[in-house]
């Protein structure tokens, strides 16, 4: 009884030890020799873990398929992998073992994930690199604003908010770019919601103008939430008739009287008072 505990002890202990020894299969090699009644054979040669094999073919070309059966063999006793008839070619075959091995973690089967990309992302006609499609978006913008159809401040606004896509996404398509990543752009610096709101709608017009070109294949900012925002009534706050009073007969006197006409207008047409760019600036006044 003592005699068999300790050899099951070794022998434990030997396998242990053997378990740890990673044999390396060596490569076969293809040679040509002659026989002795003067014809020619090609020799497969080498050794399958430890396993020496010698085999003989008529041609070179069976002899080369059977070397590249028994490497693959010894591939696949090394890395465990599996044989498996299959109409992929090799390009495809190690594709889809890229895949697989990225869905580790993953809830879903792969098959989800594909059925998802055909329902949802479309090939667009043309492809448009996301700073190509800028340059030519902000190039119209300017033409707009030399035809005086948008404001400077408008065009500004427009030109900063494109610049900061640019710079989050340098490197990608139109097409490629997602609603979520929209969403994740627009909240990064935290903005309120008026603001949100207003960098959705420059978006919303550059993806529209690349989808009429046929950039994309839809306008990924119609998904992207739009908030509403309740505005507050009777909280503006208005001069007296006093206070009014009081503003005009300062301007009288300051400067010689040349804002006069400027506060004038402002306080009792409700035109916006903006320098240098305001609306005031487009009748020749406050220039």
């Amino acid at each position: 009884m003592r005699f068999c505990i300790r050899f099951l002890g070794e022998f434990e202990i030997l396998s242990n030890r053997l378990g740890n020894i990673h044999v390396k299969p060596n490569k076969f090699v293809v040679t040509r020799f002659r026989n002795s009644n003067g014809t020619t054979a090609w020799l497969v040669d080498g050794r399958l873990y430890g396993v020496r094999i010698r085999k003989s073919f008529k041609t070179r070309k069976e002899a080369a398929a059977e070397k590249a059966s028994l490497e693959s063999k010894a591939l696949q006793n090394s890395v465990s992998m599996r044989q498996l008839p299959t109409t992929l070619t090799e390009e495809q075959a190690r594709e889809a073992e890229a895949l697989f091995q990225r869905m580790t973690g993953k809830t879903r089967s792969l098959s989800f994930y594909v059925d998802f990309a055909i329902e949802h992302y479309r090939e667009p006609e043309h492809q448009k690199t996301l700073v190509a499609a800028i340059a030519e978006y902000v190039a119209a913008k300017k033409h707009e604003f030399d035809q005086q159809y948008i404001s400077l401040p408008q065009f500004n606004r427009i030109t900063w908010d494109l610049r900061r896509l640019e710079k989050r996404f340098p490197k990608k398509s139109v097409a490629e770019i997602t609603v979520p990543e929209l969403v994740a752009f627009l909240e990064s610096r935290k903005p309120c919601m008026k603001t949100f709101n207003n960098q959705r709608g420059t978006l919303g017009t550059f993806f529209k103008f690349c989808f009429h070109r046929g950039w994309v294949a839809e306008n990924p900012v119609l998904k992207v939430p739009h908030y509403r925002i309740r505005q507050r009534r009777g909280a503006a706050k208005t001069f007296s008739t006093a206070q009014a009073q009081e503003l005009m007969e300062h301007f009288e006197t300051f400067e010689g009287g040349r804002w006069i006409s400027c506060f004038a207008l402002c306080m009792f047409a409700g035109i916006h008072l903006g320098v240098s760019d305001g609306e005031i600036t487009k009748i020749g006044i406050a220039k």
